[in-house]
């Protein structure tokens, strides 16, 4: 399995003095100010610092203004206490299901992760490019679902560019004729084994399948390689035409396979769910660096808003 890049050559311990011309000033660094956020755990800090500590973070279903969130949150809680059945994209939503999110009791079921990649493509797709580099669509669990249970068919056959894949696969990907834009990147949720949710990224015109877990000591690279097998093995067919002008012949060939090792780790087997989600999200938005911020303090409000946003597909808060 890939491993990260590498962090580059050695700081030289001049502290950069030689770039600095003799008689030049010091130049003040345009980065925005953070703060860390260990601050919050080992002081007593004041609304003003909490609310620069909030707006330097980077949240996928987070609110604008976290006193309504608290509001909103107040008047869920209550709602949540009635019964109540919505649909939100084909997936019948009880109460108990809006309280998993919020609550993590146990780690999430398909079903869940499901409402969430829902509630996901209502908040952050349209903040996304329709095409390029960082146009990027989300599967839910089915996808990964119907490669699993096509994988041993797939094998057998002995024309594999020939093989014919079930809707639920090839109708997500542009076929040879295809006129519409399709996008480069694919995120899809993964249920390690049935014990672990990682993130899925396959980025078609780089050939890259990029694992984003919250739990890298979960399972080992090679063990992971081998739950992989039937995702790494048919995706070279099923999107083979993915990135390609139209009409033109794919070369099919195997895809690379990354594994991060540096994003912030959860070892609560009851995250994973929201993690997987939740990186896939800001790696979409913002990139591999952000994903390493996503703290416990970040975890608990995302899943409090985006219970409030699925809740809210039903009614307004």
């Amino acid at each position: 399995m890939a491993t990260e890049v590498g962090r580059g050559d050695p700081i030289s311990d001049n502290n950069g003095r030689d770039n600095i011309e003799e008689g030049q000033g010091s130049r003040k660094s345009k980065r925005q100010k953070m703060v860390p956020s260990g601050l919050l755990d080992d002081y007593q800090c004041g609304p003003h610092l909490r609310s620069r500590l909030r707006d330097s973070q980077k949240f996928i279903f987070g609110l604008a203004d976290i006193s309504e969130t608290t509001r909103k949150y107040a008047i869920l809680a209550t709602k949540l206490k009635a019964k109540f059945v919505f649909n939100l994209g084909g997936i019948a939503v009880y109460p108990k299901d809006i309280v998993s999110i919020v609550e993590r009791p146990r780690m999430f079921s398909a079903k869940v992760v499901d409402i969430l990649i829902r509630v996901l493509r209502l908040t952050i797709v349209h903040q996304l490019p329709t095409e390029g580099a960082q146009s990027s669509e989300f599967f839910d669990t089915k996808f990964v679902s119907g490669i699993i249970k096509t994988f041993p068919r797939f094998l057998k056959s002995k024309k594999k560019e020939s093989f014919v894949f079930p809707k639920v696969l090839s109708d997500v990907f542009p076929t040879k004729d295809s006129q519409n834009i399709h996008p480069t990147r694919y995120y899809f949720p993964f249920n390690v084994a049935n014990k672990h949710w990682v993130g899925i990224c396959f980025d078609a015109a780089r050939g890259i399948v990029t694992v984003l877990d919250c739990n890298t000591a979960k399972f080992k690279d090679a063990s992971l390689d081998k739950y992989l097998t039937p995702i790494v093995q048919m995706l070279p067919y099923v999107a083979r035409f993915a990135c390609l002008p139209i009409g033109a012949d794919p070369i099919i060939q195997c895809y690379d396979v990354a594994r991060p090792k540096s994003l912030h780790q959860h070892k609560n087997p009851s995250d994973c769910g929201l993690m997987a989600v939740l990186l896939m999200a800001t790696h979409a938005l913002y990139g591999i660096e952000v994903c390493k911020n996503i703290n416990n303090d970040i975890l608990e409000e995302e899943g409090m808003c985006a219970a409030i946003l699925a809740y809210e597909v039903y009614e307004k808060l």
